[in-house]
């Protein structure tokens, strides 16, 4: 399980990487919205209630953009909350959708 999570850590980190390679930022620009993506993704797997949902995140310049499918409006904010206190992060576009039943 823990494997998992790491190999899917690391997937993600290469496709951020590889995504931004395409922008006009400069490279070190891109490397921290890269390894700030990561640090995200850890924060958010490390929450019990937010750690079963995909959720895709996506940063450019510090700017911070999340979407996917929650549960509730509680773990809506919990995640935006749990991102604004990730180092560097500049703002939350904070796009998750509520799961319908």
């Amino acid at each position: 399980m823990n494997g998992s999570r790491s190999a899917i850590a690391g997937f993600l980190l290469i496709a951020l990487v590889v995504a931004g390679c395409g922008t006009m930022r400069p490279p070190h620009r891109q490397m921290d919205d890269a390894v700030m993506a990561q640090n995200i993704h850890e924060a958010l797997w490390a929450d019990p209630d937010l750690s079963n949902f995909e959720i895709t995140i996506d940063v450019k310049g510090g700017e911070v953009t999340i979407t996917g499918v929650v549960r509730n409006k509680a773990q809506r904010r919990k995640a935006e909350d749990i991102i604004r206190g990730v180092r560097n992060v500049k703002s939350v576009r904070n796009l998750l959708g509520l799961q319908t039943v």
